[in-house]
């Protein structure tokens, strides 16, 4: 497997016996990768459609800044919804990426 660290390629060989553990958890690494966007794009929709109704802005949005700080408390929210709270402290998504 390899990957870039800090400018430079980075080769790890991966033991027989790992190697359909290592896949499967770049496979999840991907398609966190992938719900990630689509979540940052309903999340994107979602805000639009609250300016284009004219809404109402939530709690904490109207100080400078409170958007910003309410949508992303909302992305967090939705992501630990999709993934299990620490199911990726230790694992090294970099290496995962570039494999």
């Amino acid at each position: 497997m390899t990957r870039n660290e800090n400018g430079k390629t980075v080769t790890r060989i991966i033991p027989a016996h790992a190697e359909a553990d290592t896949r499967a958890r770049i496979a999840e690494h991907r398609r966190f990768r992938r719900l990630s966007k689509e979540l940052v794009a309903v999340s994107t929709a979602l805000s639009e459609a609250r300016l284009a109704a004219g809404c109402e802005q939530t709690a904490g949005a109207a100080k400078k800044g409170g958007f910003a700080e309410a949508l992303a408390d909302e992305v967090r929210a939705e992501i630990d919804a999709l993934v299990a709270a620490g199911a990726a402290d230790e694992q090294d998504f970099e290496a995962f990426e570039q494999a």
